[in-house]
C-alpha cells in the first residue's frame, strides 16, 4: 500500500541526511520512533529518530507489530526498547530523493523481488542496518537476536512473501552478500 502511494518506492530507513545530524527525531509519543531506540550504525550514532516504522505505521495503524511476541517489549539486557525486525541497508541506497529524505528505491530496480530481502528477524537498535557483513557472524554464533525461532529466523522479502530459514541455510551462511539473501536488489555488491 505504501508503495502504490509514494510512487512505487520502497520505504526509507530514515528520515534524514544518512550518517550526519539531525536526523528527524520523533516527538510524537504514540509513534514507533519515539518507542523504539535505533542506531544508523555509523557516525550517525543513535536515538529516537523517524524511519521505516513510521512511514508505514499509518498503514498498521499499530506499534505492537514491530516487536516480535518472541521478545520481551523489545528490550534487551534491560536497556532501551529496540524494534524487533532489522530493515536492510540496500533498500534505500542509490536511491535519489529530496536533500533531507533517505527514499526507498524504487519497485522496479529490485531485480530479484523473490529472494531480496527487505526485512528480517534482528532485535537490534541496528533496526535500520540489517546487512550481510553485520548478520553473518551473529548467525553462525546462533545469537538470540537474529535466530530466536528454533534456531532460525523469519525473512521478508521484496515481493513481500515472508519465509522461516534455519540459521545454517545455505543462503544465509553465504560466503558473499551475492549469493545470499542479503544481495543488493539493485544488482550490485556495493551501495
Amino acid at each position: 500500500m505504501y508503495t502504490q502511494d509514494y510512487d512505487e518506492r520502497y520505504p526509507p530507513r530514515i528520515v534524514g541526511t544518512w550518517g550526519t545530524h539531525p536526523y528527524i527525531t520523533q516527538t510524537d509519543p504514540s509513534m514507533p520512533g519515539h518507542l523504539f531506540y535505533t542506531s544508523d550504525g555509523g557516525s550517525g550514532g543513535g536515538g529516537y529518530w523517524v524511519t521505516w516504522m513510521d512511514v508505514i505505521y499509518p498503514y498498521i495503524k499499530s506499534t505492537q507489530v514491530f516487536v516480535c511476541p518472541s521478545v520481551n517489549s523489545g528490550i534487551v539486557n534491560g536497556g532501551p526498547a529496540y524494534p524487533s525486525y532489522g530493515y536492510s541497508i540496500y533498500m534505500s541506497y542509490n536511491a535519489p530523493g529530496p536533500p533531507t529524505h533517505v527514499s526507498g528505491i524504487t519497485l522496479s530496480a529490485v531485480t530479484n523481488p523473490a529472494q531480496s530481502m527487505m526485512c528480517m528477524d534482528y532485535n537490534s537498535p541496528y533496526a535500520l542496518y540489517a546487512q550481510w557483513q553485520q548478520i553473518k557472524p551473529w548467525l553462525l554464533a546462533a545469537d538470540p537476536r537474529v535466530v530466536r525461532h528454533l534456531d532460525g529466523t523469519n525473512v521478508l522479502f521484496c515481493d513481500g512473501h515472508v519465509k522461516w530459514y534455519n540459521r545454517t541455510d545455505s543462503m544465509m551462511q553465504s560466503p558473499t552478500p551475492t549469493t545470499s539473501y542479503f544481495y543488493n536488489p539493485q544488482g550490485t555488491t556495493s551501495p
